[in-house]
């Protein structure tokens, strides 16, 4: 469908997106479930914004998805989408609300994920975070600290092997391989397990905009 909007274009028929009304009726015609393309859609919507500024750890230290749904969220469906972070976060949690803003954050996980649910005039702002510095730094100053340490304790070995003397005069080369190899290590480490959390965060989000626009759709 986009691509044939964008032949469109090309031809000079002009440029219209359709909505999201327009393409389940499409796509009903076609034998799709209208649930199927409300998910499409909200995976299609959805570009997540990290904290990638930190070169040296590898990896995000926190990732943010948001995005606008119609209409408002009831209680009901704010329980169903509270459901979903109970599911894969395996925490209860905790939903405070202050005037038109609601937030659930876990209350014993040691990741500090987020949702924000904001109530506008006409639509519902849903933003799903998890901030993640500490585990980020945890992570590659851990591995790089253990490689120093395993350089430093080269130096026994080498000891007996070349004498003290040159033992000493190797200690620093040591130690700075050795803690580059561990710096190395982690921030290879927390690359893969920021992406896993990135990949789960997603996930996590397309659920809750699929319950969200589902109530919405109902109304």
């Amino acid at each position: 469908m986009k691509r044939a909007a964008e032949l469109q274009v090309q031809e000079g028929g002009g440029e219209r997106a359709l909505s999201l009304e327009e393409l389940e009726e499409v796509a009903g015609e076609l034998g799709i479930s209208s649930a199927l393309v409300r998910r499409a859609a909200s995976d299609v919507a959805v570009r997540p914004d990290r904290d990638d500024s930190t070169f040296w750890l590898g990896g995000a230290t926190a990732v943010l998805f948001e995005t606008a749904v119609a209409g408002s969220v009831d209680d009901e469906t704010m329980t169903a989408m509270v459901e979903v972070l109970r599911r894969y976060m395996g925490d209860p949690g905790t939903l405070e609300q202050q005037g038109s803003t609601r937030v659930w954050s876990p209350r014993d996980s040691s990741r500090r994920v987020f949702l924000t649910v904001v109530e506008r005039a006409d639509s519902t702002t849903l933003r799903l975070e998890e901030r993640m510095p500490m585990d980020a730094q945890s992570t590659v100053g851990g591995t790089a600290f253990a490689g120093s340490f395993g350089g430093f304790l080269g130096i026994l070995p080498l000891k007996v092997l070349v004498g003290k003397a040159a033992a000493l005069a190797a200690l620093g080369p040591l130690v700075v391989v050795g803690g580059t190899a561990g710096w190395l290590v982690g921030r290879a480490w927390w690359k893969r397990r920021s992406g896993g959390r990135e990949r789960a965060l997603r996930e996590m989000f397309a659920q809750l905009v699929e319950i969200a626009s589902a109530s919405a759709s109902a109304d």
